[in-house]
């Protein structure tokens, strides 16, 4: 693969060329590269690439300004470490929870008590299952969903176990973080034949919960 610059983004992305720009100084830690010499070209790994992107999906898709979805970035990146939800995944810890095979989360963002601050809800779904009912009528099905959900608190460094309440409901917003990740690496990888599938079935194979769908 190509090195992964604002171009290469823009490129396969679709985002123009001056919001890659941006999302990358608004989300991302400065270079001090950058300042060192003329003509840098700023380059970045497949990790800050999609917080770039997810930062981007915060801001253009579910209408955040730039500093809330700073915040949200950075209250959700020890999370998304944890829990594989970054195209590499280096710091995944498997533990109980993945055993439950979960194929993908969701994640609710609650505006906090106090202003700029936010609480956020996972939900991760663990198998759907479909179940033809003749007797309901022809082609009908019962469908069977399973999730495991729990609040996350970042300021506090560990999950507690309250659910996050907003006093304005219609303010909350979600985002499938499992099904942007694995539509950024479709991208990503659009132009090398295979490279996408087997990132995903190297996930799979490590317990990563991972969206099936092909």
């Amino acid at each position: 693969m190509r090195a992964i610059t604002n171009s290469f983004l823009s490129e396969r992305t679709g985002i123009p060329h001056t919001k890659i720009r941006r999302w990358a100084k608004e989300f991302l830690p400065p270079d001090p590269r950058a300042g060192l010499r003329s003509g840098f070209t700023k380059e970045y790994s497949l990790n800050d690439s999609f917080l770039i992107y997810l930062g981007g999906h915060l801001v253009s898709e579910l209408k955040f300004e730039v500093y809330e979805a700073r915040r949200i970035l950075q209250d959700l990146k020890s999370w998304l470490v944890e829990s594989g939800q970054l195209p590499e995944p280096e710091g995944f810890v498997l533990s109980g929870e993945h055993s439950l095979r979960i194929i993908k989360y969701e994640i609710l963002i609650v505006p906090g008590r106090r202003l700029g601050n936010f609480e956020y809800r996972v939900k991760g779904e663990i198998q759907t299952r479909w179940q033809p009912r003749q007797d309901i009528g022809r082609g009908k099905m019962i469908v069977d969903k399973k999730y495991l959900e729990y609040p996350l608190h970042p300021e506090m460094g560990l999950y507690v176990h309250a659910m996050a309440v907003s006093p304005n409901p219609g303010s909350n917003k979600s985002m499938t973080i499992t099904l942007l990740l694995d539509s950024f690496m479709d991208k990503i990888f659009s132009e090398e034949p295979g490279a996408y599938e087997n990132w995903k079935t190297a996930r799979i194979s490590k317990g990563i919960p991972t969206s099936r769908k092909a």
